[in-house]
């Protein structure tokens, strides 16, 4: 199976937090120890998202896991960034959609998309980090600082908004907010 660098959100890369590290370094976020929900519950309404049952089928049931600190980018890997990793690395994947080992005109600052989770895992080597797993990808979405304790279904709140996102629902513009 062919698994994409952009599914839902684009990458972003973590780190675990060094002993006595206490600062994120510049650009990246601390997601803190915490025990975390990942799924949802069977038969939870997920507000304003039609499509809910078809895409979080696998989703449930709800479950707790226990998540070590670790930091995560704030923004994600932009296609300047991922050119630059291909003038290091002339051997390494170029994203499926770029028609050279440069960005398409005006795409710089935008996510990187179309890369394999292979390609993916070699850049986050590249920049001396790493991709989240799955279970911290999750926490780190639903983790709301304010409230520790209490999570969110979306990384803006319990409600749909496909402008949040980069859903197929959403106008294209450059860096997602």
């Amino acid at each position: 199976m062919h698994r994409s660098l952009c599914t839902f959100c684009s990458c972003l890369l973590c780190y675990s937090r060094a002993a006595g590290q206490h600062e994120p370094p510049p650009g990246m976020a601390y997601v803190p120890e915490h025990n975390a929900t990942i799924g949802l519950a069977p038969g939870a309404v997920v507000d304003g998202f039609p499509e809910a049952g078809r895409y979080f089928v696998r989703s449930t049931p709800e479950f707790r896991v226990h998540i070590e600190g670790f930091y995560l980018d704030i923004n994600e890997v932009t296609c300047r960034w991922y050119e630059e990793y291909l003038r290091d690395y002339p051997n390494a994947e170029i994203p499926r959609w770029w028609r050279s080992r440069k960005a398409p005109h005006g795409s710089g600052n935008k996510p990187v998309t179309g890369v394999s989770f292979g390609g993916a895992s070699r850049f986050a080597r590249w920049m001396g980090r790493r991709l989240p797993t799955e279970f911290e990808w999750e926490a780190a979405a639903r983790y709301d600082p304010i409230t520790p304790g209490l999570r969110r279904i979306w990384p803006w709140g319990d409600k749909w908004d496909a402008n949040k996102c980069g859903s197929v629902e959403a106008p294209q513009r450059g860096h997602l907010r």
